[in-house]
């Protein structure tokens, strides 16, 4: 076969998939995205404190409170057992538009996942609905998901949530307005888990045990990424009661990195006396979650710990920053709403 006929079909077949994948692209929904939430929430550079993780970030810290009372400019991003694959990927798109100061992140997933560190049950909620790019394509590449290249293109997954194509789009991914600043406000008070698994004080363990490769892999490159670019960090655990010792020791670990690079561990397991935890109050279940009044306390800790050690500006006074103002607004419904 001469170059000339093999280049044709080339050509041809080329065509034949592009005719194929650029209606189907153009008839998927659009949706939106985190980071295209918080794009149209705060604008770009104005984050300067921006916190990624699981669920227990968005239950750990409250960054309106954060604004409140010391007008640090705060936002988070965060997912449902968000692996530290998938907290990386958000945190260098976050960082495409943002300049924070200190980057805050989670290690819960780090220390409660070892043998099953590989486990990505959660990829498709946390990854589906963001844009294709090189980061994206190598964070689901990481994952264990079943298929991934369903992920990466959205569909069928898509489909099973929408079923029908509204029609043709080039915006696939939109934002609107949430100046809950990544927070959800949470009322409720559950001990049955506690009643259940019972109530561990992890204060008194001692020794270490190796995060999973894995983990430990994207945990170094989150705070060497923040570290090249001149940005603090400061790694946080929420407090949650059903820890056992195996996972403190894995935090301890994690705490041993920390030292490595430098930066600061704020374990809130180890912080019962300081914290004044009420776990007949401050507990909404659900996995050790903390609920508003255990968030209220461990949130008063960590930006005491923030204002103390960091320079952090005061953002209350400057009308550049009102979108977090509105935060406050949107915190006070929900209390008095919710109460």
């Amino acid at each position: 076969m001469s170059n000339k006929l093999y280049s044709k079909r080339i050509f041809k077949i080329i065509l034949c998939l592009c005719m194929i994948f650029i209606p189907f692209y153009l008839y998927l929904p659009a949706k939106t995205s985190r980071i295209e939430i918080m794009n149209a929430t705060v604008d770009t550079d104005h984050v300067d404190i921006l916190c990624v993780g699981s669920s227990h970030m968005m239950h750990g810290l409250n960054p309106i409170q954060m604004y409140r009372d010391y007008g640090f400019a705060t936002y988070e991003i965060w997912g449902g057992s968000l692996s530290p694959w998938q907290s990386y990927y958000f945190l260098t798109e976050a960082c495409r538009y943002q300049k924070p100061k200190i980057v805050i992140i989670d290690v819960y997933k780090l220390g409660t996942t070892h043998e099953s560190a590989y486990e990505d049950k959660d990829t498709v909620g946390n990854m589906v609905d963001t844009p294709i790019s090189l980061n994206k394509i190598n964070t689901i590449m990481e994952s264990e998901a079943d298929s991934k290249i369903d992920i990466i293109l959205r569909f069928p997954y898509i489909h099973d949530e929408y079923n029908l194509f509204s029609g043709p789009t080039l915006k696939k991914f939109y934002g609107t307005t949430a100046y809950s600043m990544g927070y959800i406000y949470d009322n409720v008070v559950d001990i049955e888990e506690q009643e259940k698994y019972g109530l561990f004080d992890a204060r008194n363990v001692s020794g270490e045990l190796p995060v999973s490769p894995k983990n430990e892999k994207y945990l170094r490159k989150m705070i060497e990424y923040c570290l090249e670019r001149g940005t603090g960090v400061i790694l946080v655990n929420a407090p949650w009661p059903m820890i056992d010792e195996v996972t403190q020791k894995r935090y301890n670990y994690i705490g041993k990195i920390a030292s490595e690079y430098g930066i600061d561990f704020i374990d809130g397991n180890l912080l019962w006396n300081e914290l004044d935890m009420d776990w007949t109050a401050d507990c909404s279940g659900q996995g050790g979650h903390l609920n508003h009044s255990g968030t209220t306390r461990f949130t008063y800790y960590v930006e005491n710990f923030i204002h103390e050690n960091y320079n952090v500006p005061d953002r209350r006074n400057d009308p550049e920053y009102n979108m977090y103002e509105k935060g406050i607004e949107w915190l006070e419904c929900e209390i008095s709403t919710y109460q």
